[in-house]
């Protein structure tokens, strides 16, 4: 996998993501990792759903509990 472009604190990626960028969460325990395309956020919640890559079930992810890392933004998949 490519190099991350950025990491979101904690709290905030909700807000700065945007549909179709690509993300790696890993929650803070250390427990789970998911990895996908960003379908939907929620700002004022703080969380998002992504496609994860290996289930292709969506997931949902509260960015107060997992480190967020974007590789690509949706920007640069067009």
């Amino acid at each position: 996998m490519k190099s991350p472009m950025h990491k979101l604190a904690s709290g905030m990626p909700a807000a700065a993501l945007q549909r179709g960028a690509y993300i790696q969460a890993s929650s803070y325990d250390r427990r789970s990792s998911h990895q996908g395309f960003v379908l939907d956020t929620v700002p004022d919640q703080g969380v998002l759903w992504i496609r994860d890559e290996i289930t292709g079930l969506r997931k949902l992810i509260d960015s107060s509990e997992h480190a967020i890392v974007v590789y690509r933004k949706s920007s640069e998949l067009a």
